[in-house]
């Protein structure tokens, strides 16, 4: 165990086990269990339904009978993810839930070949809201909603057993 000193003289004992778990201390981030045990539960199961019934709407995906899954292929489970946005003042403005599949149960090189997200650099938004100010041109943020799950996969198949609200 590793004792380190506090500034007001207390100690602070972290136990290694404690650093490899990672612990979340942004109590708005919440796993499935912990939003379907919070209050907001109810607001969390409405963006649940909100983010399937998109899915299906932009047709993200197709319902497969297992039977038709090649033997080869690895059926993951889904995985949720919640938040709760706040504004600065701390008020909670909006609920937000989105499915993932569980990517940790595969393996690289045989159940995918390649990791592959989009981003831009800070550096490039700033030099472009430099630039906007600078030619007077008015700017405006856009929210892109399932961005990342319209990416077309190439070469890739992904099962996934059905989420619970849809099943």
């Amino acid at each position: 165990m590793n004792l380190s000193a506090l500034p007001n003289g207390e100690t602070n004992e972290f136990h290694p086990i404690a650093l490899v778990a990672g612990t979340n201390s942004n109590p708005n981030i919440l796993s499935h269990g912990e939003a379907m045990k919070s209050d907001d539960k109810e607001q969390f199961h409405k963006t649940m339904e909100e983010e399937i019934e998109r899915m299906i709407e932009k047709e993200i995906f197709e319902i497969v009978p297992r039977t038709q899954v090649p033997s080869y292929q690895k059926v993951l489970q889904d995985v949720w993810s919640h938040r709760r946005k706040t504004k600065p003042t701390g008020e909670i403005y909006c609920h937000r839930s989105r499915i993932c599949a569980n990517g940790s149960q595969q393996t690289f090189g045989i159940d995918y070949n390649e990791i592959y997200s989009p981003a831009v650099q800070w550096s490039t938004v700033r030099i472009l809201l430099l630039l906007s100010q600078l030619k007077g041109y008015n700017t405006r943020q856009l929210d892109y909603v399932q961005a990342f799950p319209q990416t077309p996969l190439q070469d890739e198949e992904v099962f996934m057993e059905i989420p619970t609200l849809c099943a």
